[in-house]
């Protein structure tokens, strides 16, 4: 379903609707947002303020051809490739890892084809494979403690990965996975004037020095 051809088809759920949503839908809805659905969530798929809201409720029309969508797509793609934009990923799959010792790193140093034995603090891309060679997830992992791991991975691996990692956990209990995906929100702000804009929020300078590739930083937004 994922990798399917889309056009001229558009497969979205119609029924049970609104049962996940990012604790910025409200907000969404009212910016004139046309919604899609992954693993229960509503995503947005883009904006449109000037379609009346009751329209917004039906999927867009698919077409060969130019889709009535197209402007607005590439005013939002323009904004994020010559200015700042917001990219709401809350739905995306979220686990905490843990031990009592190092059995959570020699967990997933199995199922990782990247080196997830990192310092405390940085971030790992790694993808998963099985004894086929064959990939099985694509995650992101933080180090958060020398025996706890924190992982992103995305919203259509929720329910699979989830059965996938508990069939090669150790037998003896000794790891440890919750699913808590609904505890955080994930906003992924792109753009050139990115540094900018998260500077203002956060007052911290957000230099290459200061703020580099994969190291978690904590702060506050003002």
């Amino acid at each position: 379903h994922n990798y399917s051809i889309r056009h001229p088809l558009l497969n979205e759920f119609k029924t049970a609707r609104k049962s996940r949503c990012s604790p910025l839908y409200t907000i969404q809805e009212q910016a004139g947002a046309i919604f899609g659905e992954r693993m229960g969530f509503e995503r947005v798929l883009y904006f449109d303020p000037s379609m009346p809201k009751e329209e917004r409720m039906q999927p867009p029309k698919i077409t060969f051809g130019k889709p009535s969508w197209f402007e607005n797509v590439r005013e939002e793609y323009t904004a994020c490739r010559e200015r700042v934009g917001v990219i709401d990923m809350s739905s995306f799959t979220k686990f905490h890892l843990k031990s009592g010792g190092t059995e959570v790193v020699d967990f997933l140093q199995l199922l990782c084809s990247n080196n997830i034995n990192v310092p405390v603090g940085n971030i790992v891309s790694s993808g998963m494979q099985n004894d086929q060679g064959c990939y099985e997830n694509d995650c992101l992992l933080l180090r958060r403690a020398h025996n706890c791991y924190f992982m992103m991975s995305p919203t259509a691996q929720q329910t699979r990965i989830s059965e996938w990692m508990r069939r090669h956990m150790p037998k003896d209990g000794s790891v440890s996975m919750s699913d808590v995906t609904s505890m955080y929100t994930v906003l992924n702000v792109v753009g050139p004037k990115s540094r900018e804009l998260m500077s203002e929020l956060t007052r911290t300078e957000m230099d290459i020095a200061g703020f580099t590739c994969k190291v978690r930083k904590d702060f506050y937004c003002h």
